[in-house]
């Protein structure tokens, strides 16, 4: 096992938790065995052409079966978007299969932008945003009820912990680690609710 962990781990290493046993490391630690597990899985694929990027993810909340996306569209430009979310997760918190999602919004800075979700259930998704010619895509973990705050609390933290890494952990393997980490509030949040 050893081994393995030296062929899979970034380079160069990540940087320690400054304190022992804090619960930020118990959480990197629990990432880290998820990418011992599937480290192809949390890789940044890059989509073909100029216009694709990849954005950091996020805890989106799910209310009365409609999502505000509105973190996923701060800092872009105004205008109509067309929002695909594929489950990247097989099961949700209801082990039932999720199923695919599309629809439009109209994004105008500084105002909601709440999409109605039609047999969306909480999960883990890859949120595509379709705008003109350009597309960008991220993983998001859909939440509700008190589930939503805790993990969104934790992904901050989390993100800020992947942060303090700076220059000598590539942007890339940040990403790759708080995909990792997303995954692991969806498994951790699925298991809560059995």
């Amino acid at each position: 096992m050893y081994r393995i962990w030296l062929l899979l781990r970034p380079d160069p290493p990540l940087p320690k938790a400054t304190e022992p046993a804090n619960s930020a490391s118990v959480l990197l630690n629990a990432v880290l065995d998820l990418f011992v597990e599937k480290p192809e899985r949390y890789s940044l694929h890059r989509v073909r052409g100029p216009d694709a990027d990849s954005t950091n993810g996020a805890v989106l909340r799910v209310d009365s079966g409609a999502v505000e996306f509105r973190t996923l569209l701060t800092g872009k430009e105004k205008g109509y978007y067309e929002v695909e979310l594929l489950p990247i997760s097989r099961e949700t918190h209801g082990n039932e299969p999720s199923p695919s999602f599309r629809g439009d919004l109209n994004w105008n800075p500084g105002e909601k932008a709440t999409l109605p979700l039609h047999g969306i259930a909480s999960g883990l998704y890859e949120a595509r945003l379709y705008h003109g010619s350009t597309m960008s895509s991220t993983w998001v973990l859909l939440s509700a009820g008190t589930e939503f705050q805790s993990s969104l609390d934790a992904y901050e933290e989390f993100t800020r912990q992947t942060a303090s890494w700076g220059d000598n952990v590539s942007p890339a393997t940040k990403q790759a680690y708080q995909r990792a980490f997303l995954e692991y509030l969806n498994l951790h949040n699925a298991g809560s609710a059995q």
